[in-house]
């Protein structure tokens, strides 16, 4: 994929979604599955990594014009999925000691 490709999903889209759910209502929380890959980017991720830190952007401007709610970003590391459980294997266990402690800092 390309960076369009990715932006959009990473930050035209979600602030897209921000905005409709907004529209709809109040958001209590959103948590934004970013990567440690933003940490250290690894050769031939720059297009990733570039549109991750959007998506961050997006988040952070999202928290600054709406202080009532939360907006958590969590850096995971690589997580077993359908398209790297060849590569990583198939923790799935491991994947919950990740992401539940960052679904427990949102709130309910």
């Amino acid at each position: 994929p390309t960076y369009e490709q990715f932006a959009n999903v990473y930050a035209v889209s979600l602030s897209r979604l921000l905005g409709s759910i907004d529209g709809a209502g109040t958001l209590c929380s959103v948590l934004f599955p970013s990567s440690t890959f933003l940490d250290d980017p690894p050769v031939g991720f720059e297009e990733y990594v570039a549109a991750k830190h959007a998506g961050e952007a997006v988040c952070r401007a999202w928290q600054r014009s709406h202080p009532e709610q939360q907006v958590v970003v969590e850096r995971f590391p690589p997580l077993v999925t359908d398209q790297t459980a060849a590569l990583l294997g198939s923790d799935a266990l491991g994947n919950l000691d990740i992401l539940i402690p960052a679904l427990r800092r949102t709130k309910v």
